[in-house]
């Protein structure tokens, strides 16, 4: 901590401390002048004052970020310097880097993100679909899981006066699987799925609680009522219906009990599930379809969380082995031998859930990286142009050699000549050219090849103009020429 208040100081007091510093490097120098007798020998066992001073600034203060701040501020001179190349650089990156970002930030919010629960890495998804049944067979039976929990995901759900909602239909032990706590209030607990319609109650997440209830603590107790419109409700196999009239279509009316934390989204990357609902009140949320004892009602989908030291390899297998026994037991014992070796064919696959249920990772996993490659190249082309824009400007301002004045030294001139140059064309004839190798205005005194270039009145040897006559470009100045004047 003190060596941060120190180099905090440095910066503060910069001008007081370059003061000591050079008062400090004169009284050693005077010191060692006066105990070797020469100065001369003096500086020369002193060393060098630049590397000395820049070695105490190392130490004192953050040179790094001295030289970062100073390139900055020079790149800015550059760029304001030449605001045409500049636009046009910001641009062709600002286009680049924005598609990438973009892309790159869906492929993380579908591909890369886990789930903010506990210990994601322990999570199994079921790649199969069950009926409420063989859901309940496989969590009763299994040996691999330490519990197991079902969802579904209700589409076309309505609340009452509140509009549409992204409801769930999930087993009593959801947030206890997952590790989730309530931010306010509490979750659902296996006694609310007990039997159908025993747990009339629902937990919302934490933006839908703050989008609709405006936050308010007054939410827990109040009542929704919600029901689906949609004819099969997102499931398949279900040709079985109640009578019409047996019972209400009004759908079901809950209680609210809990708010879900902020981070917690639901059980798939990429969606968002405002409501969830007791997996038993699926007959009271979507009227006139009683799939909990229908065993050809597929609709459930099944995540499980691994018991200490089990290994998802190990889990499959025995999870293959408990589906085949399912199914022969279904059969029951007027099993034909076709059955049975359908049986025996039958497998159930399985993935890691850390990243959720990947329905969705799954379908748009590809289209992405696709994508991702074509913002990639666009990119790698803006930054091509980038590269060409800077070396056109490199071979010009190297190229450069004229006074800047006329025609030919002209930036507009060497820019052509610097591009042509670059790209193989053919570079542009010069016009009313310059042919003094210098860079200052005062060295070139006329534009016209037929007049003397320049008026000086300084010796030969020292006269701008002699480089030139040497390299047989053009006659000496006017003050010269008798040097060279046959007689």
């Amino acid at each position: 901590m003190r060596e941060l208040w120190r180099r905090l100081g440095f910066l503060a007091r910069r001008e007081r401390f370059e003061r000591d510093l050079d008062e400090e490097m004169r009284f050693h120098l005077e010191m060692k002048a006066q105990k070797a007798g020469d100065p001369l020998a003096a500086r020369r066992q002193f060393g060098n004052e630049g590397m000395l001073k820049e070695a105490s600034r190392e130490m004192w203060g953050w040179m790094s970020l001295e030289r970062l701040w100073q390139d900055l501020r020079y790149a800015k001179r550059q760029l304001a310097a030449n605001p045409g190349f500049a636009a046009v650089a910001v641009v062709s990156l600002a286009l680049g880097i924005g598609a990438n970002t973009a892309i790159f930030g869906l492929i993380d919010h579908v591909m890369l993100r886990l789930l903010p629960v506990r210990n994601p890495g322990e999570l199994v998804v079921l790649r199969r679909t069950l009926s409420y049944p063989e859901f309940e067979e496989v969590r009763r039976r299994n040996n691999v899981f330490s519990s197991v929990f079902g969802v579904h995901l209700v589409t076309h759900l309505d609340a009452k006066n509140l509009g549409p909602v992204a409801g769930e239909l999930v087993s009593g032990n959801y947030f206890e699987t997952l590790g989730v706590r309530a931010a306010l209030g509490r979750t659902l607990v296996p006694d609310d799925d007990r039997a159908p319609e025993s747990g009339p109650v629902a937990v919302v997440s934490y933006g839908y609680w703050k989008r609709v209830f405006g936050g308010s603590p007054d939410v827990l107790g109040r009542k929704i009522q919600v029901k689906t419109g949609e004819a099969n409700a997102n499931t398949s196999g279900l040709d079985v219906y109640d009578k019409p009239g047996s019972r209400s279509v009004d759908g079901a009316v809950l209680t609210i009990v809990g708010v879900a934390p902020p981070e917690f989204f639901g059980d798939a990357v990429g969606t968002s599930t405002d409501l969830w609902i007791p997996m038993t009140m699926q007959p009271a949320v979507m009227p006139g379809r009683p799939f909990l004892t229908q065993p050809n009602a597929v609709w459930v989908g099944a995540m499980g969380r691994l018991k200490p030291g089990m290994g998802q390899s190990q889990a499959a297998a025995a999870l293959v082995v408990l589906w085949r026994q399912i199914l022969s037991d279904e059969a029951g014992s007027s099993i034909t031998e076709q059955r049975r070796r359908e049986i025996a064919a039958f497998t159930l696959k399985t993935e890691s859930g850390e990243k959720g249920f990947g329905q969705i990772r799954r379908e748009f996993s590809q289209p992405l990286l696709v994508l991702m490659t074509v913002v990639g190249l666009v990119l790698l082309i803006a930054c091509l142009n980038v590269a060409n824009l800077l070396l056109a400007r490199a071979a010009a301002r190297s190229a450069r050699g004229g006074c800047g004045s006329c025609a030919s030294c002209s930036p507009k001139a060497w820019l052509w000549r610097g591009s042509a140059a670059f790209w193989g064309l053919p570079s542009p004839p010069p016009a009313r050219a310059c042919w003094l190798p210098c860079s200052r205005k005062s060295d070139c005194r006329s534009r016209s090849p037929s007049r003397p270039i320049c008026g000086h009145s300084v010796s030969w040897r020292r006269c701008p103009c002699s480089r030139a006559f040497s390299l047989g470009l053009r006659p000496p100045c006017a003050p010269h020429a008798s040097r060279f004047r046959k007689p």
